[in-house]
C-alpha cells in the first residue's frame, strides 16, 4: 500500500534538520512525504519509490528485517545514512532509477535523490 502523509515524529525526530524523511516503509506499507511524491511521473519521484520498494523487498526476504534494521541503524551516524548496511542498497537503487530515467528523457523532478547527490550518475 502507498500512502501520502506525514513521517511519523518518532521518526523525523532522530534524524539531523540536515536530512529530511521523505519516505518510510513498514511491512507491506510505504509511506511518502506528499512533497516528495506529488509527481511520481518524475524520475526523482520514481526513484523515491524504488528505494522504498528496496526496503519491501528486504521485509520480504531478511529474517527479522526490522529488529536488524534498528540494530544497525542505532550504530550509523545520523547525518551519514547512508553508512547503514540495509539503506545502502535503496540509495544505490534509487541511483539506478533515477540515472536510467533521465537517461532515456524523463524529466528529472525538483529535487536530486541522496544516492544521485552521493554518486552521481557517471559509469
Amino acid at each position: 500500500m502507498l500512502v501520502t502523509g506525514r513521517t511519523p515524529a518518532s521518526v523525523a525526530s532522530a534524524v539531523p534538520a540536515s536530512l529530511r524523511i521523505v519516505g518510510l516503509s513498514e511491512p507491506g506499507v510505504i509511506t511518502l512525504d506528499p512533497q516528495f511524491a506529488e509527481d511520481l511521473s518524475t524520475a526523482a519521484g520514481l526513484s523515491l519509490l524504488a528505494h522504498e520498494m528496496e526496503h519491501q523487498e528486504q521485509f520480504a526476504t531478511i529474517p527479522d528485517f526490522e529488529r536488524r534494521y534498528d540494530q544497525v541503524e542505532a550504530m550509523t551516524p545520523r547525518d551519514r545514512p547512508w553508512e547503514n548496511i540495509f539503506e545502502l542498497p535503496a540509495y544505490q537503487r534509487e541511483r539506478e532509477v533515477y540515472c536510467g530515467l533521465v537517461s532515456i528523457g524523463y524529466p528529472e523532478g525538483a529535487w536530486v535523490p541522496m544516492g544521485v547527490q552521493l554518486w552521481g550518475c557517471g559509469v
